[in-house]
């Protein structure tokens, strides 16, 4: 592969470039793609690259989010832990477990 890493390409995007470039420089001139086919071509890539992107963020957001609750619910559990351990009737003064 010839591909900068750091342009961070989707395959799918990189090869289909690629190829539209080899058409358009095709030896045949006759197999070579309009300009309109090229045009649609690159509005066809644009919005798999856009779709891809899409769904690569709704991915790391839900992992995000999905990371947040666990944290939340961790620290939430914590704190019940702790508070239950506090609240315990033995820790409790006398007569408070009975409303006196």
């Amino acid at each position: 592969q010839r591909l900068d890493p750091r342009a961070q390409w989707p395959p799918a995007s990189a090869a289909g470039l690629a190829t539209l470039a080899l058409l358009c420089i095709h030896e045949d001139s006759l197999r070579r793609p309009a300009f309109l086919e090229v045009t649609t071509m690159l509005q066809d890539m644009i919005d798999e690259a856009e779709a891809f992107e899409a769904a690569s963020s709704a991915r790391t957001s839900s992992a995000r989010a999905s990371s947040s609750r666990s944290q939340v619910s961790a620290r939430s559990h914590a704190s019940a832990s702790v508070g239950a351990q506090a609240a315990s009737p033995g820790d409790a003064a006398p007569g408070a477990a009975r409303g006196v």
